[in-house]
């Protein structure tokens, strides 16, 4: 399921996907996150510089033009290397 966010261009807003959860692909049990990658897909927004835990990834989002939606990929490889990728729709607008 992808995901949606709503941003103002002047907001940095940090995103955090709990890979735990059993929304869609999610860690197995004793699973945890090796590696973690993000990129923008599509759209202007910027990246800022993301971190994670064993079972979530955070990146804030800078940025962006009004009007604009944005693609934000996540992958992540884990503890049993498998390669898993969400990914996040950010609308550019006024809140």
């Amino acid at each position: 399921m992808r995901r949606t966010l709503l941003k103002d261009p002047g907001e940095t807003e940090a995103y955090t996907f709990d890979w735990n959860d059993t929304v869609d692909d999610s860690l197995a049990t004793a699973e945890t996150i090796s590696t973690s990658a993000w990129a923008v897909a599509h759209g202007d927004v910027t990246l800022g510089t993301a971190t994670n835990t064993t079972t979530t990834t955070t990146v804030p989002i800078i940025g962006g033009t009004k009007g604009q939606v944005c693609d934000v990929k996540n992958t992540i490889t884990t503890s049993q290397s498998r390669t898993l990728v969400r990914r996040l729709t950010v609308r550019i607008g006024l809140r």
